[in-house]
């Protein structure tokens, strides 16, 4: 964890002032601090279910709004098989796809997300992939692990 700790400082430390009162950052460490403090998130189920805020999404999952889907756990199996070297066959670990906004993609990622935190697993939530990879690009030289 203190890797991406270290990552998400760099990342943040170089974003613009108007993206910091947004509070859009690039990435967001999931972890059990993370999960622990969904709860202090303010949403109802209208914003959850209408994908209003990324904060709603998370708090939805935390008053268990979400339905449990089919896939969920061959998703988290083979995250987890993807960790463990003997099992790895393949370099892409899942693919989820939909039918287009609100088939439910985000929520069932951000709920593997939660549960694998549970079994001690790192995230690296990227938040926003276009801030992300430009950051990366603008600190190439700053990022060592």
């Amino acid at each position: 964890m203190k890797n991406f700790k270290k990552i998400h400082t760099i990342l943040e430390s170089n974003f613009s002032e108007e993206i910091k009162q947004k509070k859009e950052f690039a990435v967001s460490i999931i972890d059990n601090y993370f999960k622990n403090n969904m709860k202090n998130m303010i949403a109802d189920k209208f914003e959850f279910y209408t994908s209003k805020t990324r904060d709603s999404q998370w708090y939805g999952l935390h008053k268990n709004w979400d339905l449990e889907r089919s896939v969920q756990n061959k998703i988290e199996t083979q995250i987890q098989d993807s960790l463990d070297k003997d099992k790895l066959k393949s370099k892409v670990v899942s693919v989820v796809y939909g039918s287009g906004g609100g088939s439910g993609k985000s929520i069932l990622l951000r709920r593997v997300a939660i549960n694998l935190v549970q079994e001690g697993v790192e995230i690296l939530w990227l938040n926003n992939a276009n801030s992300f990879f430009l950051s990366i690009l603008q600190n190439v030289n700053l990022i060592k692990i």
